[in-house]
């Protein structure tokens, strides 16, 4: 998906823009969802094509809602087992995941490669949470 967009949910407002660089074929895939009861965003950066990002991208679109109700520790162990799978799939790409699912008031971010979250206040304009590039 490219382009920008805002998206109202219960919990805020989320911003996001997506610009296709210097390739000739945009790799990125994005997920958006929410609730009353919880907002996430997820970006995926494909690497060398196109297809895990889209991969993750349908995966994410089911497990979120069920990880939204996870604690942190289950959330955690689902995205490894996502990650494991990814890995052990046949799709000749690679891609990075980078996102926040926002539940009970706290900001939950999770991250995996060199693509990162951060979580600005509107109104002091000061980080409040940001990824650290990592493996799962």
């Amino acid at each position: 998906m490219s382009g920008s967009g805002t998206l109202t949910y219960p919990q805020g407002t989320l911003q996001w823009n997506s610009i296709q660089g210097k390739r000739s074929t945009m790799e990125d895939e994005h997920h958006f969802s929410g609730n009353a009861n919880y907002t996430a965003a997820f970006v995926f950066d494909g690497h060398g094509g196109d297809e895990m990002a889209k991969h993750l991208r349908m995966v994410f679109d089911i497990q979120v809602p069920e990880m939204a109700r996870m604690d942190d520790m289950q959330i955690k162990a689902r995205w490894k087992q996502i990650d494991d799978r990814a890995q052990e799939s046949k799709i000749p790409a690679g891609s990075t995941a980078s996102g926040f699912i926002r539940k009970d008031g706290a900001w939950h971010i999770y991250n995996t490669g060199d693509s990162r979250t951060y979580i600005i206040d509107r109104v002091t304009r000061q980080i409040v949470a940001r990824t650290m590039d990592h493996d799962p």
